[in-house]
């Protein structure tokens, strides 16, 4: 008898302790078993994503800073004031001014300071010694885009909705967010649409010509979007009336395309290679990494380049080098058709079969002797832990020293998001609601791989040179542009035998 009470106990316990977003809110026990604790939480729109994991976006702004004024007590954060808040004062005034700004006054850093200065004062009043601290860590976006066609962006560490705007037809196809540091562009239907991001304003929008088969993204001045047929086509964001660019790329591409934060190399699989071209006007090639099987998941962003698996389980870490793009390879022995996932100093592959690889960044050598079983998808590579969803839904806390899953919390349906960007989990469930997590002691988020500080003015022309058409045999142009004649879209757009 007394055997089976403890066993009931036991198994109480775990349930208390494995309580999470399945139940419709976090349980910080188990949380805090988990080495998390729940940054924010926030809402998309009132629906779930519209194409899962792809469509949410975290994007650090390669120069915009956070604002932040804390007021601090003995190491603990009484108060915090940022420069985004709006300024109540200044915008009681202008109303009562009867002025009219397109602008919302905000607080900036100095006002922040006011702020928190006028708390400490009252905190000094009762003898409490406080201090302030002024931050301006990287401003990250999170933009996302719901099943009922709303386009949301967030401040990304705080779950603050920055704006919302809505997709005229919610029921044909959307594809994005594509997202800069100056637009935001989706496509619905036969059109794109593209948005300032730091106001939602709408900047453009323009009729497709050729069929979306890939989300967009926004690269200097133009929305490049993937297409039937094997082409790329490139549609200049302040002209409508300027003809698109249209590139031959080979084969139909609709796993999307990868940019480096610097903003010069594009790259997207081509069956079994990744192309990667020089953002110059109209693109080149640059280089390509041959793989031995297809290519069936987006490539990852490295510091230095990319990194890709193939459907026969072939890791590959590419850089941007023409000659030598190729920096390793290495053959897992299973299939996958996941996306890697990556750390600061490692990556995290899951096959097909749910097995668990973590190979070194820098050199591609194997952090564990086997792989680790049961994992569905990883969320997030910290110093010293992963953190993956199983194959009986929930979020596991593994310690990469030990190779041992630590804590598990059940997670239900809702949506993980993979991210190689910074050092925060989300998930979003079927309502909207996204849940940040993070480790305790990551109060500002690491970067992965580290913005780089290059920025186009948003709503203003960008300076371009006139673009010729190009026949197929030009070398000025491994592509070649129209209205030159098209190459079949199986067949190699450099040229190759």
């Amino acid at each position: 008898m007394k055997s089976s009470i403890s066993h009931f106990l036991s198994a109480l316990a775990i349930l208390v302790v494995s309580a999470g977003v399945g139940t419709g809110q976090w349980s910080d026990q188990a949380l805090s078993n988990s080495q998390l604790t729940l940054h924010w939480e926030g809402n998309i729109g009132g629906s779930a994503l519209a194409n899962g994991e792809k469509s949410f976006v975290i994007w650090p702004h390669s120069t915009k800073k956070r604002e932040i004024v804390r007021l601090v007590d003995n190491g603990r954060v009484l108060a915090s004031f940022r420069g985004d808040e709006i300024n109540d004062e200044a915008l009681e005034t202008s109303i009562l001014e009867g002025k009219r700004s397109e602008k919302v006054p905000r607080l900036g850093m100095e006002g922040a300071r006011v702020k928190a200065d006028q708390l400490a004062k009252i905190y000094q009043r009762i003898g409490r010694n406080v201090e302030l601290q002024s931050e301006n860590p990287q401003q990250i976006y999170a933009v996302s885009i719901s099943s009922t066609g709303v386009v949301c962006a967030m401040d990304a560490e705080n779950g603050s909705v920055l704006w919302r705007n809505q997709l005229p037809h919610f029921r044909r196809t959307m594809l994005g967010p594509g997202v800069s540091d100056e637009y935001v562009v989706a496509v619905n239907g036969g059109e794109y649409f593209v948005y300032d991001l730091l106001t939602g304003n709408t900047i453009a929008k323009r009729k497709l010509s050729q069929i979306a088969t890939g989300a967009p993204l926004p690269i200097k001045g133009k929305v490049a979007i993937p297409s039937v047929g094997g082409r790329l086509v490139l549609y200049d964001i302040l002209s409508s009336d300027a003809a698109p660019v249209v590139l031959r790329i080979g084969s139909e591409n609709r796993l999307g395309l990868a940019v480096t934060p610097d903003r010069e190399f594009l790259a997207w699989p081509m069956q079994n290679k990744l192309v990667i071209s020089k953002l110059q006007d109209p693109p080149i090639l640059w280089t390509s990494a041959i793989a031995t099987s297809e290519i069936p998941a987006s490539p990852v962003i490295t510091p230095n380049g990319y990194l890709f698996i193939t459907q026969e389980g072939v890791v590959t870490r590419c850089t941007t080098d023409r000659i030598h793009p190729i920096a390793w390879k290495v053959k897992l022995g299973t299939t996958s058709n996941q996306s890697p996932v990556l750390g600061k100093d490692l990556v995290t592959i899951v096959s097909e079969d749910g097995l668990l690889f973590a190979l070194n960044l820098e050199t591609g050598d194997s952090i564990w002797s086997v792989p680790l079983q049961g994992i569905q998808t990883v969320l997030n590579v910290s110093t010293h832990h992963v953190f993956a969803i199983d194959t009986a839904r929930n979020l596991v806390t593994i310690d990469i020293a030990k190779q041992q899953i630590v804590s598990k919390i059940f997670v239900g349906m809702a949506t993980p998001v993979p991210n190689s960007t910074t050092d925060r989990l989300y998930l979003v469930d079927a309502k909207g609601k996204v849940s940040c997590l993070r480790e305790p002691q990551a109060e500002q988020p690491t970067l992965l791989v580290p913005a780089a500080p290059k920025k186009e003015a948003a709503g203003e022309p960008q300076p371009t040179e006139p673009v010729e058409s190009v026949s197929p045999g030009d070398a000025s142009s491994t592509f070649g542009t129209e209205p030159a004649p098209v190459t079949p879209a199986g067949d190699d757009p450099f040229g190759n035998p």
